[in-house]
């Protein structure tokens, strides 16, 4: 903690959260859960480098820019005197969101403020081996579309490929992979806008990152991506994946099981595959991969 303490300031004074502050930060954070909110990565990568923190009541305070709209959001991680860290915060900035369980929890009077469930903002966590075994009754769907994308690539090599480095014909060939993916996605143009930028911009930073890049070929072509984090005790977490479903239904289903493969090897038995915010289809999608738990979110405001 001294080192924490050393290196992020105290509330009003809020610092930059770059890379020379990551690996202060990791070590307060991982006394927690893996909330995707306060991961670095996640907040380095869909800021492009603006998040700011600060300590206020032994409390880590987030202020980052909205993952969808770009607007000014705060955020607290902590169990110490929660409840006058959250008034401090509301009587100047007026709400807090994306608040984990486990700050929520350690308030004493939350009867004292307007408290709401955000399931848009639930991370999902997976069993690592059972998404790379899909074993039993509730894998048999997903084993049967596996099974037809095989079938379809008989006669088209598949292979799958793992990177933590990358060089400049790697990422422009990610880039062009999210780009074709984001020109035919039925999504908001405003949100694959931001997720676009997000991607460059961790692209550009990966070597510094520790991040695991998969990819997915047919013959020469790259048709998906996943990009992973390996955390402490034994969690990944998945912050990018893009498969091209235009090139086979089931795109998407063959690289989640190449990745599962592959982080329990690297000895990762859960896994955190973000949120959903709020888009139906992804919803469906992710509950479709039997999450084993999900890290409730709250969003809090005054009375």
């Amino acid at each position: 903690m001294n080192l924490v303490s050393r290196s992020i300031t105290n509330y009003p004074e809020f610092r930059t959260l770059t890379k020379d502050l990551r690996d202060p930060y990791v070590t307060l954070v991982s006394q927690y859960l893996p909330y995707s909110d306060f991961n670095f990565t996640s907040i380095f990568s869909w800021s492009s480098g603006e998040a700011e923190v600060c300590m206020l009541k032994g409390n880590l305070l987030l202020k980052m820019p909205d993952y969808i709209d770009g607007s000014t959001t705060y955020s607290l991680l902590g169990t110490n005197k929660v409840d006058e860290a959250v008034a401090i915060i509301l009587a100047e900035h007026g709400e807090l969101d994306y608040v984990p369980d486990i700050t929520k929890s350690s308030m004493r009077h939350p009867e004292l403020f307007n408290i709401s469930k955000t399931r848009e903002h639930f991370d999902y966590i997976y069993n690592v081996e059972s998404l790379a075994k899909l074993e039993g009754r509730d894998y048999k769907k997903l084993r049967n579309k596996i099974h037809t994308f095989e079938i379809y690539h008989a006669d088209i090599p598949l292979s799958t490929k793992h990177h933590t480095v990358l060089n400049s014909k790697l990422i422009d060939e990610i880039i062009k992979l999210d780009k074709e993916w984001s020109i035919k996605s039925s999504r908001d143009q405003g949100d694959t806008l931001n997720e676009r930028k997000a991607i460059k911009y961790l692209l550009d930073n990966f070597n510094d990152l520790s991040l695991i890049l998969t990819c997915v070929y047919a013959g020469d072509k790259l048709i998906a991506f996943s990009i992973n984090e390996l955390l402490d005790d034994h969690y990944a977490l998945c912050h990018f994946e893009k498969a091209l479903t235009d090139h086979h239904v089931n795109t998407g289903p063959y690289i989640i099981r190449e990745v599962a493969k592959y982080l329990l090897t690297k000895g990762a038995t859960l896994l955190n595959w973000e949120q959903d915010l709020g888009l139906e289809g992804l919803r469906r999608s992710k509950m479709g991969y039997h999450p084993v738990t999900m890290l409730e979110k709250y969003k809090i405001s005054r009375l």
